[in-house]
């Protein structure tokens, strides 16, 4: 699967992490990013456009990141959903709900090239 055929979507309330992770999936030649900090306005995104891939934080006070992921996987089945955190929290929850990947110890080129190239759902360009 060819990153340019995604169009990503990311949540991630800390700013510097949101745009880090932006500038990393550009840098794989992504398509389509787009970046939020807000449930709400993520969720519409999602809604309204054909999103293949989503980014998900679990670095939330308010554990926002795990009930987002668990609504996602309810409306959208075949929807890949990438987490990343600082550890595996809610790690063995979340492999039953077949999300795609689970990025671990910092956002990195590598980390994130790896889980794009990986998807567990097969993605129409």
């Amino acid at each position: 699967m060819e990153v340019r055929s995604l169009n990503i979507a990311i949540y991630e309330e800390e700013k510097r992490e949101r745009e880090k992770l932006k500038r990393l999936i550009m840098s794989e030649g992504g398509r389509s990013v787009e970046a939020f900090d807000r449930t709400d306005k993520f969720l519409e995104h999602i809604r309204l456009n054909p999103v293949t891939v989503v980014f998900i934080s679990l670095k939330d006070a308010e554990e926002r990141g795990y009930f987002l992921i668990k609504e996602i996987r309810r409306k959208y089945h075949n929807m890949n959903v990438v987490v990343w955190s600082d550890d595996l929290k809610y790690g063995y929850e979340l492999m039953q709900l077949r999300i795609s990947g689970y990025i671990t110890g910092g956002l990195t080129r590598e980390n994130v090239a790896d889980e794009l190239g990986n998807l567990r759902y097969q993605c129409m360009a």
